[in-house]
């Protein structure tokens, strides 16, 4: 009876302490001798000592990643960053849907706007606190992203790390796929299902990709 390696079934390529098996086609090569159509799996103490070798490696790795990254809790978060992002959307906010600037403007127009202008000291308060909630809402998650970011960061080092320090140009970069991942489809729902028109998803849109690479960038740098 001939004694062979396994086909190489799955694409990888032969390594050593191979187990291939239903759950597990093809990890490496081992030792097979044809039994019928099955290859059948030969162990043999210089390929078990391989095996356990690398369980070995792979146990210690996963316990050095636990240690370095147990999970983002709140102690965490950046809040001095966090308190800079929110008082700088907000300052954006109004200067960007400043009727003064062509945003503003542009804005004003596509939402027809200008009943804005007469609201009663109730209803503009009311306004002001649901943008203030709303605010703190999305800088919140994004400094819960900037730590994700960061401990995946710390993963590629070797030793995986825990203090690992973001840039400023990672930071906005965070704070650029957060925009293209949650605030962008939302806009285009709006343009598709509640007829707003470009304009206003230009205005919109422009301003939550400016919120949101500026508030990245703080949050990395600020008080990290």
């Amino acid at each position: 009876m001939l004694e062979g390696r396994h086909p190489d079934r799955s694409g990888c390529g032969p390594l050593p302490g191979a187990v291939c098996g239903a759950g597990n086609p093809c990890i490496g090569a081992g030792i097979y001798r044809p039994f019928g159509t099955v290859p059948e799996y030969v162990p043999s103490s210089a390929h078990d000592s391989d095996l356990r070798a690398l369980r070995g490696r792979r146990a210690f790795r996963h316990a050095a990643l636990r240690a370095a990254v147990p999970g983002v809790t709140m102690a965490d978060l950046n809040w001095l960053g966090l308190l800079a992002a929110v008082a700088a959307t907000m300052a954006l906010g109004f200067l960007w849907y400043s009727p003064k600037l062509p945003t503003g403007r542009a804005w004003m127009r596509a939402v027809r706007a200008q009943d804005m202008e007469r609201c009663g000291p109730t209803r503009m308060a009311a306004a002001m606190g649901l943008m203030v909630l709303g605010t703190v809402l999305l800088m919140f998650v994004l400094a819960h992203v900037l730590v994700a970011f960061r401990d995946a960061q710390g993963l590629d080092q070797d030793p995986p790390e825990r203090a690992f320090d973001l840039g400023a140009g990672q930071g906005a970069m965070a704070g650029f796929w957060m925009w293209l991942g949650f605030v962008v489809p939302v806009q285009l729902n709006l343009v598709a299902f509640e007829q707003r028109s470009w304009t206003y998803f230009a205005v919109s849109a422009g301003y939550y990709l400016v919120a949101l690479a500026l508030s990245g960038l703080l949050l990395a740098t600020v008080g990290a």
